[in-house]
């Protein structure tokens, strides 16, 4: 297999590389930052948007980005201020054990 680094695919970008609208398996990982065998298994649960060309398994970059935004989450604060400020109050143990 070769090896690709983030540094070459930055290159490849800059001269207008194969790095276009469909990109190869190990560039969307690159950019995802997945291990390979994470982004194999999100492909094989139809999990993340790709197609298979000639067997090999390519990415659009427009969907991995919709995909990678739609994979986001609202932070911790927006949700306490829709519950009125209420947080989760830690409580020590009883002398008996479990309250």
């Amino acid at each position: 297999m070769i090896q690709v680094n983030r540094v070459q695919i930055e290159e490849r970008r800059k001269v207008g590389g194969s790095t276009g609208s469909l990109w190869t398996f190990e560039e969307a990982r690159i950019h995802l930052r997945l291990s390979a065998s994470t982004l194999y298994r999100l492909c094989e649960q139809r999990r993340i948007p790709y197609l298979k060309v000639g067997g090999l398994l390519r990415f659009e970059r427009r969907a991995l980005n919709a995909w990678l935004q739609d994979q986001s989450r609202e932070p911790l604060k927006s949700w306490q201020s829709q519950n009125n400020g209420l947080k989760m109050r830690a409580t020590r143990p009883t002398a008996g054990g479990l309250s």
